[in-house]
């Protein structure tokens, strides 16, 4: 159209808005403890909902394990990788 500025930007909140973000965590977590050898899922979930790290804080993962004595950095990170990487496969509009 004639006259009309182009658009630029577009500006947008997608936490739980266009995707339901809580379930993409929720499986995340059930994926992790799975790789931890765990079957508490939602036990870990609750760590992310304290407000000490924020709901996002990879520290939260980190906190979970030691609470239960088996942290190790090796094993830290690749919690985390799998925490990243099933919430992006299970985050659709």
């Amino acid at each position: 159209m004639q006259g009309r500025k182009p658009v630029t930007a577009i500006l947008f909140d997608m936490d739980n808005t266009l995707f339901d973000f809580v379930a993409a965590q929720i499986h995340s977590c059930h994926q992790v403890a799975h790789f931890l050898e765990q079957e508490d899922g939602h036990a870990l979930y609750t760590y992310f909902q304290r407000p000490i790290h924020g709901y996002e804080a990879h520290e939260n993962i980190r906190d979970y394990m030691n609470d239960r004595g088996f942290f190790s950095d090796g094993t830290y990170e690749r919690a985390r990788r799998i925490y990243e990487e099933e919430k992006l496969r299970n985050i659709s509009p």
